[in-house]
């Protein structure tokens, strides 16, 4: 549903890699559909990116870009 442009979906993606069950854990494949959720328009995608960059978690920190993001 993520690539078929459901904002909702790539956010639940996200969030499921991010903190779901280790069997789909996996921080670094969050960020991608957490970055299509927040540029399709769903906030808690851009949230939960922002908190990824903030802490670095699933890739490189980036606190300016987790504070745009905030907003």
């Amino acid at each position: 549903a993520c690539a078929l442009g459901s904002a909702y979906a790539c956010y639940r993606q996200g969030a499921l890699r991010q903190d779901g069950p280790p069997e789909v854990r996996d921080p670094a494949l969050a960020i991608q559909p957490l970055e299509r959720g927040c540029d399709l328009g769903e906030p808690r995608a851009c949230h939960l990116l922002g908190k990824s960059l903030d802490t670095g978690r699933g890739g490189t920190q980036d606190a300016a870009r987790a504070a745009e993001l905030y907003q």
